[in-house]
């Protein structure tokens, strides 16, 4: 588990019936349809291809590539500045072909070694949502040949603050 990359107050994701698996689980989940075997994400309660409601999640070994990246050097948001820069990653998951997964490089060494084709592992951000205390297992990634960032959650600073 790492902690949030982007400020602990950043609005956290709605939580539904079809993407609570992913947002919670702790590992990678993608959403796959039985009923034309194609995998799909972001979420939905119905299969972007065939419209199907043959939906169940398939755990994925959260390992994939960088098929795209975005730097941001302004922040668009006040709540952002103190991350500047910061990254946006798009990560194709290898064994869901076609899938892009947004999330965030958290390496310290990001700046040097981002690139498209970079292999990435996922990780997760632990984060209680403060409305309704559930816990939320944001994806994250890390260069694949890295350690996994040792550092608390948000979930387990909380705890210790008590």
């Amino acid at each position: 588990m790492s902690t949030r990359y982007l400020p602990s107050d950043w609005t956290l994701p709605e939580l539904t019936d079809w993407n609570r698996p992913f947002f919670t689980a702790g590992r990678l989940t993608i959403q796959y349809c039985t009923d034309c075997a194609d995998y799909q994400h972001p979420p939905l309660d119905f299969c972007h291809r065939c419209q199907g409601e043959g939906l169940e999640y398939r755990e994925s070994a959260g390992t994939g590539t960088v098929d795209n990246y975005s730097v941001v050097h302004h922040a668009g948001n006040s709540r952002l500045k103190e991350s500047l820069p910061y990254n946006v990653v798009l990560v194709e998951p290898a064994d869901a072909p076609g899938v892009l997964v947004l999330g965030n490089l958290v390496d310290q060494d990001w700046p040097d070694r981002l690139r498209i084709g970079a292999s990435v592992r996922c990780v997760f951000a632990e984060v209680a949502d403060p409305g309704t205390g559930e816990v939320l297992r944001l994806p994250q990634w890390t260069f694949a040949d890295g350690p996994e960032p040792a550092v608390f959650t948000d979930v387990d600073r909380r705890r210790s603050a008590s």
